[in-house]
């Protein structure tokens, strides 16, 4: 393999935009469902407590479903062996990163 080979390769493998791009729509989709929980944000605020850490909780998620699929791929399991690993880590990350969030209650309502 020549050297600007071998240099394109590191690129490609070494790469930080795929764990940018999955702890980024990770942490979208968890602000999202943050956002959109009613149990938890009544009134359906960007600005609630519970935002933030559905944020980190989906950021952490992403990277650990990446993390899983490029270890199976390393482990050469296949794109199907390797999407369950991923879909496994990424539940695993997400149960234990799960918040304790206080839920609002309608009758408790701060006015």
């Amino acid at each position: 393999m020549s050297l600007k080979d071998n240099y394109y390769n590191l690129g490609k493998e070494a790469s930080a935009k795929p764990w940018l791009l999955a702890a980024g729509a990770g942490g979208m989709l968890g602000g999202l469902y943050g956002i959109g929980d009613g149990s938890t944000n009544y009134y359906n605020e960007a600005t609630h407590s519970s935002v933030i850490p559905r944020a980190v909780q989906g950021a952490s998620a992403g990277l650990a479903g990446l993390g899983g699929y490029q270890l199976g791929r390393g482990l050469k399991a296949g794109r199907l062996g390797s999407g369950i690993i991923g879909l496994l880590s990424a539940a695993g990350a997400s149960a234990l990163t799960n918040p304790k969030l206080k839920k609002d209650r309608f009758m408790g309502l701060p006015y």
